[in-house]
């Protein structure tokens, strides 16, 4: 999944004074809006804390696409052996929580720098 995380009460960037520590400010909650690259329709709103930098937890309200067996038929129902069996697909709501990575972050940390050269 790939999303954006919204911080309402603004946010200081990465790094923050000098690296890993948590600050009382970097628990402040963002809102997170999120949807699956491969499979349109998956989605999560969410609110999102980043205790340390580049690592997020949320919780929130998930939808995703789930295939469940035609009305009138369940798991147990004894079918004959050139019956097509058609699955429908409906939406699914629920809760939803997780981790994700602030690729951002893990972009600057991991980027090549230049050493400083002679004039």
């Amino acid at each position: 999944m790939a999303g954006i995380a919204w911080y309402p009460w603004g946010r200081d960037y990465f790094p923050r004074h000098s690296g890993f520590a948590s600050y009382k400010r970097n628990l402040m909650p963002s809102l997170l809006l999120a949807t699956s690259v491969t499979s349109l329709g998956n989605a999560v709103g969410a609110v999102n804390w980043e205790p340390i930098g580049g690592i997020d937890l949320f919780a929130g309200i998930g939808s995703a696409h789930r295939n469940v067996l035609p009305s009138g038929l369940t798991t147990t129902t004894a079918l004959p052996p050139s019956y097509t069996l058609s699955t429908a697909t409906e939406v699914h709501v629920g809760f939803a929580t997780g981790v994700a990575f602030d690729l951002g972050v893990f972009m600057q940390l991991f980027q090549k720098t230049s050493a400083a050269g002679m004039p």
